[in-house]
């Protein structure tokens, strides 16, 4: 009986013909997104279309430091990378720094769930009134409640603290500089999340937000108050130092030291505060 039509085995697709040369160009010129969906069509593709990762991001946050790490031990991704960004806006402590949100009003307390414990609705507090200038943003979004979000930063909050502790993020810094062969410049800034839900920067910790999660965007480094144009920025050695705007250069500490011990490619280290 002769075979029907719809029963022939299909035939290859026609980019999967095309020459390996000629693939890796077009690869080359499309976002890792398409890359990523095109991988996934047939193995073939998978096996011969290869990300384009140029640039890695990293902070003491869990994917921050095992994106990089994944990277960094890859035999061929690890190539290609020229570029590390470090996210020095680390996330204040909930009920942290008092004049952080100088710029914001406090008047959340109508907002704390009278569930709570005293401790955790003054640190809720804070948090409600870090998030202040976001209301506008949240509200045209399918926005997390502030409950949710507090406990969900809470979480983001003490996975960094253990991760500075342990000096994690440092050892995989210095771990990755010597991983990569091509890697020539450093990116140490402190706005890498930009604005709620419009990071500068779609680090792997951003990307992996709950949608909606509302929070009070670290600003990293000392910003101006309302109506200046210059920051004021502490000592960090002598009688006037202060310990917490030490940590606020956390990131920056880690990139200087590293760098000046190890052996290393790098020919530019770039400080943006954006």
């Amino acid at each position: 009986m002769a075979m029907n039509q719809t029963d022939a085995v299909p035939e290859t697709s026609t980019i999967e013909c095309l020459p390996n040369e000629l693939l890796g160009a077009i690869c080359d010129l499309l976002p890792n997104r398409d890359i990523k969906n095109l991988r996934l069509a047939s193995p073939l593709l998978g096996q011969n279309c290869q990300l384009q990762i140029r640039r890695v991001f990293i902070s003491p946050d869990p994917l921050n430091i095992y994106v990089p790490h994944a990277i960094a031990t890859h035999d061929i991704y690890r190539l290609g990378v020229e570029e590390i960004i470090w996210d020095d806006a680390t996330l204040v402590p909930s009920g942290g720094y008092g004049d952080l949100f100088h710029d914001y009003s406090d008047e959340s307390d109508e907002e704390v769930p009278q569930e709570l414990a005293a401790e955790v609705q003054e640190r809720f507090a804070w948090f409600y009134s870090g998030c202040k200038s976001s209301i506008k943003a949240a509200k045209d979004h399918n926005a997390m409640s502030y409950q949710e979000s507090f406990e969900y930063y809470n979480l983001l909050e003490s996975q960094q603290g253990v991760i500075i502790e342990s000096k994690t993020d440092e050892d995989i810094f210095r771990y990755t500089i010597r991983q990569l062969p091509n890697l020539r410049r450093v990116v140490v800034t402190p706005a890498a999340h930009g604005y709620l839900f419009e990071p500068l920067y779609k680090t792997p910790m951003t990307r992996s937000f709950p949608y909606g999660f509302i929070y009070p965007v670290p600003q990293g480094w000392p910003t101006p108050l309302p109506g200046h144009g210059w920051a004021f920025a502490r000592p960090w050695v002598g009688n006037d130092a202060v310990e917490e705007d030490k940590s606020l250069y956390h990131g920056f500490q880690v990139v200087t030291k590293v760098l000046a011990e190890e052996k290393h490619n790098v020919t530019e280290l770039m400080l943006d505060a954006h």
